[in-house]
């Protein structure tokens, strides 16, 4: 009996952890379908909005405050730093949206990109969940943060989206 209580206990954590990674994913599709596909959806998406994400819970600043004003600090710019992962989400469905229907209206078969997708989608949402781990681990002033891998994620996509765009515009 010992065993098998043991045993729930344990999977329950890594239930919770499937379950929440499975939650990104469909958050992904979700935003990906939501939106209408076209060349525009490449104009939002630029990784350089992204950038101050990267410092914006920098311990240097924090250390300098110091006390009352260091926790407050803290969990305003870690609301600051989850309207971000919001929005490069979005932008990461959109451009994924974007990739998809140029690769449906190409005149060129491309499984090796549509297997990259879904490489890149999986890559993206285990990170988000890596760093939605992260930030609660910080929240209690444990550890950093580290959502380079997710902007860098959005530059690459982007940059793949922008090589089949030009194939998308119609023929004079």
């Amino acid at each position: 009996m010992l065993l098998l209580f043991t045993i729930i206990l344990m999977t329950m954590p890594a239930v919770a952890l499937a379950a929440h990674f499975a939650s990104r994913l469909l958050r992904l599709n979700a935003s990906a379908l939501a939106v209408e596909s076209d060349h525009q959806s490449l104009q939002p998406a630029d990784a350089e909005r992204y950038r101050p994400m990267l410092r914006l819970l920098s311990s240097d600043d924090l250390q300098l405050a110091g006390g009352a004003l260091a926790t407050t600090l803290r969990r305003e710019r870690i609301q600051i730093f989850r309207d971000y992962l919001r929005c490069i989400t979005k932008d990461y469905g959109r451009l994924l949206s974007a990739v998809r229907a140029a690769m449906v209206s190409s005149q060129m078969d491309r499984p090796d990109l549509a297997a990259a997708l879904y490489r890149y989608q999986f890559s993206f949402a285990y990170a988000l969940c890596r760093i939605e781990l992260s930030l609660t681990l910080y929240r209690f002033g444990v550890g950093a943060v580290d959502c380079s891998g997710l902007v860098n994620a959005l530059a690459h996509l982007r940059s793949e989206a922008l090589v089949l765009a030009p194939s998308q515009a119609p023929a004079n």
